[in-house]
């Protein structure tokens, strides 16, 4: 009877982030247009250089605005349906914020970053400052297990949680510049977070995942190349 039950719930839970990611997915198919036009008209473009980009014309940036806000409306609609997925934000009210605030100050930063410029040592201080928040919100490593042997991090779990997500941030950061790239590994990698999540009865993860592989799914439609729009 528990076993049913588990199924149950998970094939609940899956059938929910099926809908998250489906939703994520048409609001991106709808705005990251809007947004194409409204870097288009306020000079946020990629220029064509010979010498280290493969685009031949101007390409409109800031995508990632689009893809946030697709994220943010899945997860909404889906706090607001879904009863067990509400319960579970109420009850672990610091990291839910955290996690908001932190990914709409990444994303103000790199729109900043798109409009005027900004030197690498401006945007490595914000982005410590914006993954120093959501460590200390409740988003770190505490225990590492290499080889089958666990090793609990103490004191080391803050900066070693820090680096690493600076580490993944630039990482993909890197990978934008290549039509669909970016984007395409993003999908595929908050799909099986979504996933992972789904097994594992971490709903607010899964359903935040499953709306971020929608609105990234939905962007490549005019990420893929040529590219009409990049993340930014």
């Amino acid at each position: 009877l528990v076993q049913i039950l588990l199924m149950t719930q998970q094939n609940q839970s899956m059938i929910h982030q099926i809908a998250a990611l489906a939703g994520a997915f048409l609001v991106s198919i709808i705005v990251t247009p809007m947004f194409r036009a409204v870097a288009l008209r306020n000079g946020l473009i990629d220029k064509p250089d010979p010498t280290r980009k493969l685009h031949r014309e101007a390409v409109a940036i800031s995508g990632g605005v689009a893809v946030f806000i697709s994220c943010m409306v899945a997860t909404a609609i889906s706090l607001f349906w879904v009863e067990g997925i509400r319960n579970a934000a109420f009850a672990q009210p610091l990291p839910v914020l955290g996690l908001g605030f932190s990914s709409l100050g990444i994303v103000l930063l790199g729109l900043v970053d798109d409009r005027f410029v900004l030197r690498g040592r401006q945007k490595l201080f914000g982005q410590i400052l914006l993954v120093t928040l959501l460590v200390l919100s409740g988003f770190q490593f505490n225990v590492i297990n290499v080889m089958g042997v666990e090793l609990n991090l103490g004191l080391l779990s803050i900066p070693i949680s820090i680096g690493w997500l600076l580490l993944t941030v630039n990482a993909l950061n890197l990978i934008d510049g290549a039509d669909g790239l970016c984007s395409t590994v993003g999908w595929i990698a908050s799909a099986g977070i979504a996933a992972m999540a789904t097994l594992s009865g971490n709903v607010i993860e899964a359903s935040i995942a499953a709306g971020l592989s929608g609105a990234l799914l939905g962007f490549l439609v005019y990420n893929f190349p040529p590219a009409k729009i990049f993340l930014g």
